[in-house]
């Protein structure tokens, strides 16, 4: 029995997509397209009072972002912890305006603003067989990082279902300009597990709270002082491929003005049969990346909302 080709993800533009619902985020997306041949500069000074903005006005995800902060970092005193978080704020009004430069920037002007730290140890894999999964964490920089691996090996990675089915499209569209093939969650792992045997490398962000979600297996692991709810799919990916788990990380050099993909050394020993452990491993390599610039990793999560102990989210 043959095995049928995967529909391809995302389809063409649906014409539904072209109704005047959709007309204010078309129009949104016009302004990004224009703000992406702005000077960096003046993009990113645009960008830090956009996120001043939102940060004074938006008092729920100041709250989550604050309380995020103070969790992960209850060593360091109050002012410190609002520092970081006006820090951030700056970052993530960036990285709303960096959109139009990466979904529209020509491949060798995107391609100018990026540099790549350990790429060679994926490529090795790769030569020498072995699947490797790209497990990485949601910097405010991660966009950019994924579109970038694409134009250096062959990458596939997952999409989620959004509210908005044009900013779902968008997004989808965007990321695989590159030659990124993208799978929707809601089709299961075996596009993936196929994907990897044929030696394609899966960029996995996986640091997020996905609490009990069908089909989601998680387990309470230790993150920054905390006690977190944490994915073992990559885990189980690895174990049922035989793939290697490698961290990375997307984070602005404010040095050389360009965005670094980081990729870290492979992990060794996982997985084990101890699912606490081997997600408890994940969760320290998350923690070493986030811990190199606090300011521009995603605060705005709500990354302890699945609590071992209480059924009440901190959030509220």
């Amino acid at each position: 029995m043959t095995t049928p080709a995967p529909t391809r993800y995302p389809p063409p533009l649906p014409a539904r997509l072209l109704h005047p619902r959709h007309w204010p985020l078309w129009c949104a997306f016009g302004l990004l397209y224009l703000l992406g041949w702005l000077p960096q500069r003046w993009r990113h000074r645009l960008g830090a009072g956009l996120g001043q903005l939102m940060l004074r006005h938006n008092r729920k995800r100041r709250f989550i972002a604050g309380l995020n902060i103070e969790w992960c970092f209850r060593e360091r005193d109050a002012a410190w912890r609002e520092g970081l978080l006006q820090r951030f704020a700056g970052y993530l009004g960036r990285s709303y305006l960096e959109f139009g430069f990466l979904w529209w920037a020509g491949r060798r002007r995107f391609l100018r603003r990026v540099e790549f730290e350990g790429l060679e140890q994926v490529q090795a894999l790769l030569a020498a067989g072995e699947p490797v999964i790209l497990f990485t964490l949601h910097t405010l920089g991660m966009d950019m990082g994924g579109t970038a691996l694409s134009t250096q090996i062959p990458m596939v990675t997952f999409s989620n279902s959004m509210r908005d089915p044009l900013l779902e499209w968008m997004l989808a569209a965007r990321r695989s300009r590159f030659g990124c093939t993208i799978f929707p969650r809601s089709g299961g792992i075996r596009p993936v597990v196929r994907a990897l045997r044929q030696g394609r490398v899966l960029f996995f962000p996986c640091d997020e709270d996905q609490g009990t979600r069908a089909n989601m297996e998680t387990v309470f692991a230790p993150f920054c002082g905390n006690i977190k709810s944490t994915l073992t799919s990559p885990v189980r990916l690895a174990r049922l491929t035989g793939a290697r788990l490698v961290p990375c990380s997307t984070v602005f050099d404010e040095a050389s003005g360009r965005y670094r993909v980081r990729i870290y050394a492979p992990l060794e020993g996982v997985p084990t049969d101890d699912a606490v452990h081997d997600a408890t491993v994940l969760n320290m390599a998350f923690e070493r990346a986030i811990r190199e610039a606090p300011e521009q990793y995603h605060w705005g999560q709500r990354m302890f909302h699945t609590r071992p102990d209480n059924p009440k989210s901190p959030y509220g």
